[in-house]
């Protein structure tokens, strides 16, 4: 078969599978398959492709159509204009959470930042800072021991290892005697009731422990605030995402503590990212 026949049949197959945006996903896939850019697929579309390449590429639709993600198929996603290695286990990284980084990144105030992320994950958000504060210290904390290897991983494949140190670590428990000029993270926020809701490529592949906030989606920042507060230098900065029914909540708890806070909206018009200060 040529591009254009594979194209069409694995794309109805996504698309009677309910799978969103069929021939997007249809065209990285066989990009993945032939170990090329989509551009040359496009563009590629009389081009016969070999039996094997033809196999391997109805094997990954068959995963994606039973909505197993993309991510995990290829095994990176990109993030922040960086691409990072991903696989069951770790949260998949979302674009949304590209604001986090980019407010953290406007308001930190020292050339030389000691910055804590909590619940790193696939180190995306540590990664993406470290690239861009190459003068920075971080400390990636993650409960999950596959979350840190990767993390590893992706700080070496960036080069910003000596950047970043990894451990396993339940919110800043064991890096509690440090000060920080910025505390982020993208804490599980999603209610547990509404977990059976999300999409199937999300509830049934990806890890519970990186979304289930709870019965009412707030635990993490319950658990996060009280003991980030004192951890902040004077000038100091914590970047939260929220989920994006969050923002009322979330103000109620932070004004507990007298601190200053601004939230901002992700590529969506939805508020997702609050700046914290003293």
């Amino acid at each position: 078969m040529n591009i254009t026949d594979l194209l069409t049949i694995a794309s109805k197959k996504l698309k009677d599978f309910n799978i969103e945006n069929p021939l997007f996903e249809a065209e990285y896939l066989l990009a993945f398959t032939l170990n090329r850019d989509k551009l040359y697929v496009k563009t590629h579309l009389t081009d016969s492709v070999s039996k094997e390449y033809e196999e391997e590429y109805f094997k990954y639709i068959d995963l994606r159509s039973k909505d197993y993600p993309a991510a995990y198929i290829t095994g990176t996603k990109e993030f922040f204009g960086l691409d990072f290695f991903v696989e069951e286990g770790i949260l998949i990284p979302r674009p949304e959470t590209e604001l986090l980084v980019e407010i953290t990144l406007e308001h930190i105030k020292s050339d030389s930042p000691v910055i804590a992320d909590i619940g790193t994950g696939s180190g995306a958000i540590a990664i993406s800072l470290a690239k861009n504060l190459p003068n920075s210290r971080i400390y990636a904390l993650d409960i999950s021991d596959k979350a840190l290897e990767i993390a590893n991983k992706n700080a070496k494949y960036h080069k910003v290892e000596n950047q970043i140190t990894f451990v396993k670590s339940d919110y800043l428990t064991e890096i509690k005697h440090k000060k920080f000029h910025a505390i982020v993270s993208n804490p599980p926020y999603i209610k547990t009731e509404i977990i059976k809701t999300l999409q199937k490529g999300v509830k049934n592949f990806e890890p519970k422990i990186a979304f289930d906030g709870g019965k009412d989606g707030l635990e993490a920042y319950r658990a996060i605030l009280p003991n980030t507060i004192d951890l902040i230098n004077e000038d100091g900065i914590i970047v939260l995402e929220i989920g994006f029914d969050q923002k009322d909540d979330l103000v109620r708890i932070i004004k507990k503590y007298n601190l200053k806070m601004n939230i901002y909206k992700d590529i969506y018009e939805n508020y997702r990212t609050v700046l914290i200060e003293k």
